[in-house]
């Protein structure tokens, strides 16, 4: 998304550094029958509401979207990335994504439908909010949180 571009332009420019762009961290994909329509849309609240009810249903779609199979895939590809390089890492990414990204964090690559919908529902978040992992490979369990939305910034 556009904004999310817009973010990591203005932080690369006061940081001194030239941001990169990459799909792995884009928001979930939406139905391309959604766009162009309203939020509230009775259409797409309908969809929606599919959407959520078949979240765990191996390979259900409604049409084009990205399901809970390729959003796991995408958030556990994302992991790896980040996993491999020796540098520190600044991520502009979408509140969705980041949850799913949390949750594969904290419950690794076989995380379930149910497990991803917890970490959905659980951790809320706020536009800019930061949010701060650590990871460690050689602990059974590599990833840590170390801050979690913190938007104080914006006061």
């Amino acid at each position: 998304m556009v904004r999310a571009e817009q973010t990591g332009d203005v932080i690369g420019k006061r940081l001194g550094i030239v941001p990169t762009s990459s799909g792995l961290f884009i928001e979930a994909l939406a139905p391309s029958f959604f766009h162009g329509k309203p939020a509230d849309d009775p259409e797409i609240l309908v969809v929606q509401q599919l959407i959520v009810q078949n979240f765990g249903v191996p390979g259900w779609k409604h049409s084009d979207e990205e399901n809970f199979d390729d959003l796991r895939t995408r958030a556990e590809l994302a992991l790896d990335y980040l996993e491999q390089s020796d540098d520190d890492m600044l991520v502009v990414t979408h509140g969705w994504f980041m949850r799913m990204l949390m949750a594969v964090a904290m419950f690794g690559k076989g995380m379930t439908p149910d497990e991803a919908l917890r970490c959905i529902r659980m951790f809320h978040i706020e536009n800019t909010g930061i949010t701060a992992l650590g990871y460690d490979g050689t602990k059974a369990d590599p990833w840590w949180l170390w801050v979690w939305n913190d938007h104080a910034h914006l006061g």
